[in-house]
């Protein structure tokens, strides 16, 4: 029986996660206002991604909504949590 290779899910996320938020439509928050958080959850600081995505989230931001979720999913920077993935 042949093998395969296991799939890159985190490189995959962090792709994902910057043409996101390039090709995401303009907000009523400005150009660019993920962008520190991506930058951070990129370079593994996932505890400053949280932090910021949670602040726009509870402005009701989508994309950081979706991003917090992702992060609740995977347990980077919070608790693994199925309850807070699809809160």
């Amino acid at each position: 029986m042949k093998t395969c290779e296991p799939i890159p899910y985190a490189r995959i996320f962090s792709v994902l996660v910057v043409v996101f938020v390039l090709l995401a439509p303009q907000g009523a928050m400005g150009n660019n206002h993920l962008t520190d958080s991506v930058k951070a959850y990129n370079n593994q600081d996932y505890q400053t991604a949280v932090r910021i995505w949670q602040s726009y989230a509870a402005k009701g931001d989508v994309e950081a909504q979706y991003f917090l979720g992702v992060a609740y999913h995977k347990g980077h920077g919070v608790n693994k949590s199925l309850t807070q993935t699809i809160d």
